[in-house]
């Protein structure tokens, strides 16, 4: 069994298939998977919360984008509030700093991803968070926050082995993607390398992301395998002992319950 970590099925990608996306994925062993609310503005997290609340299998996170940091107001953050106390809404985010696109302001990029993190703290949920080009900075806020017991994943983690162990000492996951079978992420894979299973997870970060055996296409869940058997590629380790830890690192950060 997998599961997907990271998954936009709310975008519009799915809007004409779905039904047959989440077949696809099951068939493939692919039983869970997180539905993130962020990125489609704050429209995207109800679309969100349905769907894990309407599907078996589908859960559901809610949060703002830093390229959407400028919407972030007192009205939004009371939205992800209540939201969050939805059926099967496990996490905060996706939130954090993008510097590499720069769609949001950065002050404003910190000021989401701040309170997004103290909302985390205040509700006991761990956080998806998003990090480009921007390391440095997002390990220095979540530095100011640890003592509150924050937890959470990197999604789409794109540094090297100084910042995963960072991230480990902060009790953060590692999320690997499809950019783990590209041809230049041997950087990637040397971080799996060193780290090991114990705090990774599986993503698709679908639509986006597609592994390479179907690169140029849209990215769906039911590609999960290929990011495992890729990891166990690089472990020397079956793949279904992939599966088997990153399910069990899954439900140990978001505690997944049917």
């Amino acid at each position: 069994m997998f599961i997907d970590t990271h998954a936009h099925l709310n975008f519009p990608d799915f809007a004409s298939d779905l039904p047959a996306v989440l077949e696809r994925s099951r068939k493939q062993g692919v039983t869970r998977m997180i539905v993130v609310g962020a990125g489609k503005g704050m429209e995207g997290n109800p679309e969100a919360v349905e769907l894990a609340r309407g599907t078996p299998g589908i859960f559901a996170t809610v949060g703002l984008h830093p390229h959407e940091a400028r919407e972030f107001s007192p009205a939004a953050l009371s939205e992800l509030r209540a939201l969050l106390q939805a059926p099967r809404v496990v996490a905060v985010g996706e939130c954090g700093l993008d510097f590499y696109r720069n769609l949001s302001p950065r002050r404003e990029q910190f000021r989401a991803f701040e309170a997004q993190l103290e909302l985390a703290l205040q509700t006991g949920r761990p956080v998806s968070i998003h990090c480009r080009e921007a390391h440095p900075e997002t390990l220095e806020v979540l530095k100011r926050a640890r003592s509150g017991g924050l937890r959470g994943v990197i999604h789409c983690f794109s540094g090297g082995m100084p910042e995963a162990r960072e991230y480990v000492e902060l009790n953060f996951w590692l999320g690997i993607t499809g950019a783990v079978t590209y041809p230049r992420s041997e950087k990637l894979r040397g971080v799996i390398r060193e780290m090991g299973l114990s705090r990774l997870l599986l993503e698709t970060d679908c639509p986006f992301l597609t592994p390479q055996p179907k690169r140029g296409t849209r990215n769906e869940p039911a590609y999960i395998p290929w990011v495992a058997e890729e990891i166990g590629r690089i472990l020397s380790v079956p793949v279904e002992e992939v599966a088997r830890v990153t399910t069990e690192n899954a439900n140990r950060l978001f505690k997944l319950e049917e």
